[in-house]
C-alpha cells in the first residue's frame, strides 16, 4: 500500500507530528509512505519524516498551472493507492489531481473548525459537495471538528481522533521530576505553569499572561513552550506586567517532555482548537490541566479528573490555575499513571493507525 500524504510547510505542528509518530506503525503493515510539502520549504520537519520512513518531496504552492501539472506528474510517477490531503488550502483541486492521476482512493482530514462565513463560507459547502461526489473519504479529526462540519457546511464526516505517542508521554517518577526541575533551575517550593504552542493570536498567551499577574501571591514560574512571533509582543507583555523574571520563554522544543514533567500545571488558553495534540500530551504526562472552554478543547473535558475547563476571562483563568495547583498537591503518582493510561486507551496510536488503514482500503 502507497500513500502520498500532502501537506502544508512541514512544521512541528499536528498532522505533521502525528504522521511521524505513526510512521513505524505503518511500516510494519507494509506501507510505503511519501509525504509533499507544499510551502514555500519543505519545513524543519522535513528530516523527522524522512528519519521516520517517509520518502519527502517538495513542490512549492502556486495559483498556476505550472504548479498542478508538477504534482500530477510528481503523483503518475509515485504511483499511489491512496492519496491523503491534509490542507483546508486547494484541497479540491489536489482531489482533481488525485482523480486525473486514476489515484484509487483519495482520502481528506480536516485538521480544525472552520467558521466561514459569506462567500467563503459558500465556496467550501461547495467545495466539500463536489468532494463527497468525488467519493473522497472526508475525516474529522475530533467532535468539535465532525459539528463543526456539518453545522457550517453540511458535511458529514468519518471521525477519527487524534493520536499521541503514547510510549513517550506518560507520567515521570519522583526522581525524574526533580531532575527536570533541576535542570532548568526550578526551586521545588515554586509553582510551574506551562503552556506549548508556537505564539498565535489563536493561541491567546497574552490572557495566560494576565492571569498570572493577578497571582502575585504564589511562588510561580512560566514555561513558555513555542516559538515566539516576530515582534515578541509577549515578551513585552510580560515585562509590562513585571512578570519578566518569572517567564523564561524557551523557544521552539522538539520534544516537550522534560518541561511538562517539571510543571505542575499545563495550560492552554486558545481561542478555539481543532483537537490539541499538545494538550492530550500533557493530559497524559498525569499533569492538572486548564483548557478554556471553547470548540476543540471541549473534546477533552473529563478525560482526568483533573482536566478543568474555564471561561476565557483572565480572572477565570487565574481561579482555576490556583485550583489545579491544588490538584497537582493532591494527586499522587498512582492516580497520574491511572490517567495517563485513561488517555491512551482512547488516543493511541494503533487505533488510529487501525482506522486510517480501514479508510485506506
Amino acid at each position: 500500500m502507497r500513500v502520498l500524504h500532502i501537506l502544508n510547510e512541514l512544521q512541528p505542528s499536528g498532522a505533521e507530528v502525528m504522521l511521524v509518530v505513526a510512521a513505524p506503525q505503518w511500516l510494519a503493515r507494509g506501507y510505503e509512505l511519501h509525504v509533499l510539502s507544499t510551502g514555500a520549504a519543505p519545513g524543519i520537519l522535513g528530516g523527522r519524516f524522512a528519519e521516520a520512513g517517509f520518502v519527502v518531496h517538495h513542490i512549492p504552492f502556486e495559483k498556476s498551472v505550472a504548479f498542478f501539472a508538477s504534482l500530477r506528474k510528481l503523483t503518475v510517477s509515485i504511483e499511489p493507492d491512496v492519496v491523503h490531503i491534509h490542507t483546508e488550502r486547494a484541497n479540491l483541486p489536489y482531489a482533481l489531481v488525485s482523480r486525473a492521476a486514476r489515484v484509487g482512493r483519495t482520502v481528506r482530514t480536516i485538521h480544525s473548525t472552520f467558521e466561514f462565513r459569506g462567500r467563503l463560507r459558500l465556496r467550501r459547502t461547495v467545495e466539500r459537495f463536489v468532494l463527497r461526489r468525488l467519493k473522497v473519504i472526508q475525516v474529522s479529526i475530533g467532535n468539535s471538528v465532525a459539528e463543526t462540519e456539518f453545522r457550517v457546511f453540511r458535511n458529514r464526516t468519518k471521525l477519527i481522533p487524534n493520536w499521541y505517542d503514547t510510549s513517550h508521554f506518560r507520567p515521570p517518577t519522583q526522581g525524574e521530576r526533580v531532575e527536570a526541575r533541576a535542570d532548568l533551575g526550578i526551586a521545588e517550593s515554586a509553582t510551574v505553569v506551562a503552556s506549548i504552542g508556537n505564539c498565535a493570536e489563536v493561541k491567546n498567551h497574552h490572557l495566560l499572561l494576565r492571569s498570572l499577574a493577578l497571582l502575585g501571591e504564589l511562588e510561580l514560574v512560566y514555561l513558555h513552550v513555542g516559538a515566539e512571533q516576530t515582534d515578541r509582543s509577549e515578551r513585552e507583555l510580560a515585562i509590562e506586567l513585571a512578570l519578566d523574571r518569572r517567564v523564561d520563554f524557551l523557544g521552539y522544543q522538539q520534544d516537550p517532555l522534560p518541561y511538562l514533567w517539571a510543571a505542575d500545571v499545563f495550560v492552554m488558553p486558545s481561542r478555539h482548537e481543532g483537537f490539541s495534540i499538545a494538550a492530550l500530551e500533557a493530559i497524559a504526562t498525569g499533569l492538572p490541566a486548564v483548557l478554556t472552554n471553547v470548540r476543540g478543547l471541549t473534546d477533552l473535558e473529563g478525560l482526568t479528573p483533573v482536566v478543568r475547563l474555564c471561561e476565557p476571562d483572565e480572572r477565570s483563568l487565574a481561579m482555576s490555575i490556583v485550583a489545579a495547583s491544588n490538584d497537582a498537591v493532591t494527586t499522587d503518582h498512582a492516580q497520574r499513571v491511572q490517567f495517563s493510561r485513561r488517555v491512551a486507551e482512547r488516543f493511541g496510536v494503533e487505533r488510529a493507525v487501525r482506522a486510517y488503514d480501514a479508510a485506506y482500503r
